[in-house]
């Protein structure tokens, strides 16, 4: 996966078979913050934001940017 796919403001849907009680059920949240390791200077994890409130962090593996049709 690209890692420069996905930043800050991009609406992403959490994949099957990542689990969190908090998380919403539509599994899609926005981007709020990356986190880079220190060794990095990629962002490898990131901060999503729900519909519900819910602030969860998530591995870039764990993502894939939504599509504008996806919620309907």
């Amino acid at each position: 996966m690209d890692l420069k796919r996905l930043g800050v403001g991009d609406y992403v849907y959490v994949k099957e078979g990542i689990h969190d009680e908090s998380m919403d059920d539509s599994r899609m949240g926005l981007i709020i913050e990356h986190i880079r390791p220190r060794a990095s200077r990629l962002p490898d994890q990131f901060l999503v934001m729900f519909p519900n409130k819910a602030f969860l962090k998530f591995h870039i593996s764990q993502l894939e940017r939504a599509e504008p049709d996806a919620e309907e």
